[in-house]
């Protein structure tokens, strides 16, 4: 299993960047290209770039498809966020996904278009 991280746009470059030699405290490398990752690990990683990022939440990792159903984890838990709430997200959500073969980090911020009035 591999983590893939790909985020466009990103607003979180150099905080990816921010652990000392990006080591584990068994001092192995996070991003060892032989190393298999934990659902625990990837949400412990994540929630320290949550940590240094302002406006950031991160969800915790999950599954593509919910069992049995063609519906995906990340589509429940975006209607059932937009549902409690319409005005959601209030700050920039990061939701981990195991694909199977890989992991993703899908990012969700709301873009707030403002009127530019201009004056005469």
């Amino acid at each position: 299993m591999k983590f893939l991280l790909y985020l466009k746009n990103s607003r979180f470059p150099k905080v990816l960047l921010n652990d000392e030699n990006n080591e584990l405290s068994d001092g192995t490398n996070f991003w060892d290209k032989n190393r298999q990752l934990t659902t625990d690990e990837i949400a412990c990683y994540l929630q320290k770039i949550a940590a240094n990022a302002k406006n950031t939440q991160v969800n915790y990792p999950t599954g593509l498809y919910v069992p049995y159903s063609t519906r995906t984890h990340l589509e429940d838990a975006l209607n059932e966020n937009i549902k409690s709430d319409p005005s959601w997200p209030n700050e920039v959500q990061l939701f981990p996904i195991n694909t199977g073969g890989h992991w993703i980090l899908v990012s969700l911020q709301k873009i707030v278009n403002k009127k530019i009035i201009n004056y005469k």
